[in-house]
């Protein structure tokens, strides 16, 4: 069973759609680090505004990978950022963004940390 840790955040409620999403990633056992979830300010448009975001950290020792593993395969390894905008999903990993209308956005560049971004995909 993987280990669901929030480092960082608030503790924000999220969406009923981003929540029928983690409590399936939680059954499969898939382990993950919650960074930011709903948050009180944030850039205009943020899904993060609206319950719809949550950020997913993977830079300490202790943070579960098995998350990012199902979704980009099982020799990814976030910490090598020469494959930053060529990384594909693994056919289980689409269907499962597909299932809960969600996308998975890079974000090892980002400004305020290097993480990962899942949002419900609203427009």
């Amino acid at each position: 069973m993987g280990d669901i840790v929030r480092r960082g955040d608030s503790g924000g409620a999220v969406s009923s759609e981003m929540d029928a999403a983690l409590r399936e990633l939680v059954k499969m056992g898939l382990g993950f680090t919650i960074t930011s979830s709903k948050r009180r300010s944030s850039r205009v448009g943020s899904r993060h505004l609206t319950f719809d975001a949550i950020d997913i950290g993977y830079i300490n020792k202790n943070d579960d990978h098995s998350l990012l593993k199902f979704f980009f395969g099982e020799d990814f390894n976030p910490n090598d950022k020469s494959n930053i905008g060529q990384i594909k999903m693994t056919p289980e990993g689409l269907a499962f963004c597909k299932k809960h209308n969600i996308r998975i956005l890079d974000e090892r560049n980002a400004p305020g940390g290097p993480h990962f971004h899942i949002e419900v995909i609203t427009e």
